[in-house]
């Protein structure tokens, strides 16, 4: 079937290579893994949290705190769209993979279990 319908990545249009499956690799290697120092509460990234967030500490959530992966940028978009718009569950699974280790670095994690 590849040969009469190669597989092309589904953001930046190049074939796909073994492996690959509708979003190459190049375009993932564009997510930008936010590491380091996160705000507990929002869980944007940080370089000092002693003053408070700047992106939260005025605003009211109806939650004790979030994780983030990535920044919202054109890149991660484009796949949070082929997941929600497109269906494609493939681009879900992997983002699922990517924040799993970001939770397992996330030190309100240390004592969850499940």
């Amino acid at each position: 079937m590849d040969f009469v319908f190669p597989p092309f990545c589904s953001l930046c249009r190049k074939a796909l290579n073994d492996g690959e499956r509708i979003v190459c690799e190049a375009c993932w290697s564009r997510v930008e893994v936010i590491s380091g120092l996160r705000c507990p509460r929002c869980g944007a990234p940080s370089s000092n949290l002693e003053d408070g967030c700047p992106n939260c500490s005025d605003k009211v959530f109806q939650f004790s705190g979030a994780c983030v992966l990535a920044p919202f940028d054109e890149g991660t978009q484009a796949l949070i769209h082929l997941l929600k718009y497109r269906e494609k569950a493939s681009v879900g699974a992997r983002f699922g993979r990517m924040l799993a280790g970001a939770l397992r670095e996330d030190p309100r994690m240390s004592d969850v279990d499940l």
